[in-house]
């Protein structure tokens, strides 16, 4: 016996019919049926989510119904699960599954693509603040897009750190983070608190003494701050008030407000006036009476120290007029009217000078007598004053 191999290939399921003739012209026919398992895995996929800044990665998830099959995920950005129905990935871009049904070899494909959400956020701290002394908080006022974002504000805000407008009560740096809530991205904005505190540096002086020449002076304040306001305080001021320079016309203490009207920062500095407004106060010697031996006495003033002027009056003044002593031949009153060179001031004071320039009275008793032989004596008494001076006897 022969053994004959026939072989034949097909690739389509059917019915297949062999029909085998031998040399006496017989013949034998067989069939074989053909079936097909070409079906492939049904298949489909899923992302979780998509790619964020407060999730960086998401699963790609691939399902099917046929059974058994197995899962390969391709794609760049795959960090685990390549071989299983669930992968997780960290880069958006498309991703592609593999089915395959281990039964027949059959496979399946899906592309799904991961989608990306991490665009931040726009923000802006506002401008920039100035704090002064008549501002000790400034307000900051932020901004953000969307207006959904949570902002919150770093460096030491003296307001609310979670809200878009705030109060800083000290200069710095503050910070404006902003937050948005559907993809957890941030973004930061900087704004500038300065401090302008400076107080006006100040100096001042006054034109001089207030005494009975000058019945004003002028008191002045320099500063090198500008804007700048004054205010004045003190006793004696007649104009100026609002201005640099004032004038008063009492000594005393004046002080002066200079505020810098951009920052409101002041300074105050103070002045006194001085007064010399003593009159001099001589005392007026005379040095004796005027008498028929003396006929001329002397008024001498002193003042004490420091510089005069003498003028006299009076009717017997002979020599000294402008000087502190005058000479006088005659009894009477007599005014000087004395200066202080100084400070302008005058006074008068009065003296009396005294005379004794009146003979003596005398009489004679008796005023006729006659002498002879009889009476060869006579006895004449003289009386000054009612007072005897003088007896005596006449002998002829």
């Amino acid at each position: 016996m022969v053994l004959i191999l026939l072989r034949y290939v097909v690739n389509q399921a059917g019915t297949y019919t062999l029909t085998v003739a031998g040399s006496s012209g017989c013949s034998t026919t067989t069939t074989v049926n053909v079936s097909a398992n070409t079906l492939s895995p049904n298949i489909s996929a899923s992302v979780s989510g998509s790619i964020t800044c407060s999730s960086p990665t998401v699963q790609v998830i691939g399902t099917s119904t046929t059974s058994p099959v197995t899962y390969s995920w391709s794609g760049s950005g795959i960090i685990s699960g390549a071989n299983s129905a669930t992968a997780t990935v960290g880069t958006s871009g498309n991703y592609t599954l593999t089915v395959t049904n281990t039964s027949n070899g059959c496979t399946s494909s899906t592309v799904i693509a991961v989608p990306i959400n991490t665009n931040a956020p726009t923000v802006s701290a506002g401008s920039n603040q100035t704090l002064t002394c008549s501002s000790s908080s400034v307000t900051l006022v932020g901004s953000a897009n969307p207006s959904t974002v949570t902002p919150n504000w770093l460096g030491g805000v003296c307001g609310s750190n979670n809200s878009f407008t705030t109060s800083a009560c000290s200069p710095g740096i503050y910070t404006l983070s902003v937050t948005n809530p559907q993809n957890g991205c941030t973004n930061q904005s900087t704004v500038q608190v300065l401090a302008d505190v400076n107080v006006p540096s100040l100096s001042i002086t006054n034109t001089g003494t207030i005494n009975c020449n000058i019945s004003t002076v002028q008191v002045i304040v320099s500063t090198t701050s500008t804007p700048v306001s004054y205010t004045w305080s003190g006793s004696g001021i007649t104009s100026g008030q609002g201005t640099a320079t004032i004038t008063v016309n009492s000594g005393g203490v004046y002080s002066v407000t200079v505020t810098n009207t951009s920052n409101g920062c002041s300074s105050t500095i103070t002045n006194s006036v001085l007064t010399d407004l003593t009159s001099p106060s001589p005392t007026l010697t005379v040095s004796g009476t005027i008498t028929c031996s003396s006929p001329v006495t002397s008024i001498t003033a002193n003042a004490g120290g420091g510089s005069y002027s003498y003028t006299w009056s009076g009717g017997g003044i002979t020599a000294g007029q402008g000087t502190s002593t005058v000479s006088v031949n005659q009894g009477g009153t007599y005014t000087l009217n004395i200066t202080n060179t100084v400070n302008g001031c005058t006074s008068s004071t009065v003296v009396s000078v005294s005379t004794d320039t009146n003979p003596p009275t005398i009489s004679v008793s008796p005023s006729t007598q006659t002498l002879s032989c009889t009476i060869p004596t006579l006895q004449i008494t003289a009386i000054r004053n009612f007072r005897f001076i003088y007896i005596g006897r006449v002998v002829v």
